[in-house]
């Protein structure tokens, strides 16, 4: 128990101020880009980096604990206040067009990590199958699904399936959900993930007295946040 405490304590000082109220630091730096893509031109120019962060803090919490969080940036004299809003759920289609899908594939749908200093993620599942990309020691990966009676698993980052892995070179991510392998068989096209949804409704305002208003739907799943 001291270990695994030890372990978390790390996690979160490894995070920046505004971000401990996230799950990762890529939920929130992905936060951040949404902002930057749909406020207004007019705002976002004039936004600071510091806005954002307090933007982004109260984000977190309001993720947490549903309730609106108001925010102001003494420095630049923008304020505001962020609302997280429960949505449902989203049933959200993985592309698999760009790998090889054999007969016999298990859904799993569980978080791991890359084990080696080096891994290699192949088109099928065998060292003979050409290799699409490398990733390093601690990335984080979905396991989408595991060869039946095989070594071999299919793997997503980021939402998007990149190919197959080995299993020597992939670990459970404890901080996850392991859900196991499943008897549904995986085929082109039916690679789904059932996400949670929150609105995030974001008032932005200026010192000058310009005002933003911008409402994002968000879905997280083992694969992070997607926005629509």
């Amino acid at each position: 128990m001291p270990d695994r405490q030890a372990s978390q304590n790390n996690q979160t000082k490894s995070k920046p101020a505004h971000c401990v109220d996230y799950q990762s630091k890529s939920d929130c730096l992905e936060f951040t880009k949404s902002l930057y893509t749909n406020l207004s031109s007019t705002i976002s120019q004039k936004l600071l980096p510091s806005d954002f962060e307090q933007i982004n803090h109260m984000a977190g919490l309001s993720l947490r604990t549903g309730e609106v969080q108001y925010w102001a940036n003494n420095a630049t004299g923008s304020n505001g206040s962020v609302l997280a809003i429960d949505s449902g759920s989203l049933n959200i289609n993985i592309d698999t067009s760009s790998v090889d899908i054999v007969k016999g594939l298990k859904s799993v749908d569980a978080p791991y990590k890359v084990r080696p200093a080096i891994a290699n993620v192949r088109k099928g599942p065998s060292t003979a199958d050409d290799i699409i990309m490398k990733l390093k020691q601690s990335e984080s990966v979905i396991v989408e699904a595991q060869v039946y009676d095989s070594e071999w698993y299919l793997t997503s980052v980021n939402g998007i399936v990149v190919g197959y892995m080995h299993e020597i070179t992939i670990v459970p991510d404890e901080q996850g959900s392991q859900k196991g392998i499943s008897d549904n068989e995986v085929k082109p096209g039916n690679l789904t993930h059932i996400s949670s949804c929150q609105t995030i409704e974001n008032t932005i305002k200026l010192a000058s007295g310009e005002e933003d208003q911008v409402s994002n739907l968000i879905c997280k799943n083992n694969s992070g946040w997607s926005f629509f």
